[in-house]
C-alpha cells in the first residue's frame, strides 16, 4: 500500500560554515515514516538541486525513473511519474544499491510546489547567512528551470 509522502527540509538544523557543504535536516515522510529516517542531516544544498534536477526530467520525459541518492550513508529514493498526475516513491537503504525498506506516493502538483518553495527558503537562509556556494547557484539555476516548466505545462497536467 502506498501513502502520500513529502519531502521535509528543516531549516532549524542549517548549519553553514564558510567552506563546505551546508547541512540540514533533510528526509522523506510517508505514512507516519520516515526515511531514511526523522532529523536525518545531509548535504541539503546538493541534495535538493539532485530532486529538482530530478523532477525536472520526470516533467519533461513524462516516463521513467530517476534515482535520487542521499548523500551521507548508503540511502536513495527511485521516483517515477503516473499517467494519473502522482509521483511513486521507491525508498531503498545498503549497499550496492540496497534494498526497498518503504513505498510511496505525491500529488506532483503539490510535491513540485513544496520542492521550489523549500528550495527558495533554503536559499534566501543560506544567503542571510553570507554562505554562497557553486552548488547554491547551481540550485538556483535549475530552479529557474523548474520555474519556467511549471508554467510551460501550467504545472503538470495528467
Amino acid at each position: 500500500m502506498t501513502t502520500e509522502t513529502r519531502l521535509v527540509i528543516d531549516l532549524g538544523a542549517l548549519h553553514v560554515r564558510s567552506h563546505g557543504p551546508a547541512i540540514a535536516g533533510v528526509w522523506l515522510e510517508s505514512g507516519g515514516s520516515e526515511f531514511p529516517m526523522a532529523r536525518w542531516t545531509d548535504f541539503v544544498v546538493v541534495v535538493l538541486r539532485w530532486w529538482v534536477v530530478a523532477v525536472l526530467r520526470l516533467l519533461r520525459n513524462n516516463t521513467g525513473t530517476e534515482r535520487v541518492p542521499f548523500m551521507e550513508g548508503p540511502y536513495a529514493v527511485e521516483a517515477s511519474r503516473t499517467q494519473s498526475g502522482k509521483l511513486q516513491f521507491r525508498m531503498f537503504a545498503g549497499p550496492s544499491g540496497g534494498r526497498e525498506v518503504a513505498v510511496g506516493e505525491a500529488d506532483i502538483r503539490r510535491f513540485v510546489s513544496e520542492l521550489a518553495i523549500q528550495s527558495e527558503r533554503l536559499l534566501d537562509e543560506c544567503r542571510l547567512r553570507e554562505w554562497w556556494s557553486l552548488d547554491a547557484a547551481v540550485l538556483k539555476s535549475h530552479l529557474e528551470e523548474l520555474d519556467r516548466e511549471i508554467r510551460r505545462f501550467s504545472i503538470i497536467s495528467p
